[in-house]
């Protein structure tokens, strides 16, 4: 999800973390009706944050290229308008 989203560097994602770390808790918080919920236990797997990130970027750039990055890291893109709003609206909120 994150290479697809432009991420393909460390330094992109410490950038990306840091320039949208108010933006991605709104972004999980605004997608989580639209997400699949876990399983197993309460807790996200490592990563999370890095595969959220991505989603978000991805989501920024419009519903075709979340669509495409979400089939990509395989799953399912149902939901591709809906969270690419919330992604927009999320970046839109807290860009600085």
């Amino acid at each position: 999800m994150a290479i697809r989203a432009g991420l393909t560097a460390v330094a992109d994602l410490k950038g990306s973390l840091e320039k949208y770390e108010k933006a991605l808790p709104d972004h999980i918080a605004r997608s989580n009706p639209y997400l699949a919920k876990p399983t197993v236990g309460r807790y996200l797997p490592r990563g999370a944050c890095v595969f959220f990130l991505g989603m978000m970027l991805a989501g920024g750039a419009g519903p075709s290229m979340l669509s495409e990055a979400l089939r990509a890291a395989g799953h399912e893109a149902a939901n591709a308008e809906e969270l690419a709003l919330a992604a927009r609206e999320a970046m839109a909120k807290h860009w600085s």
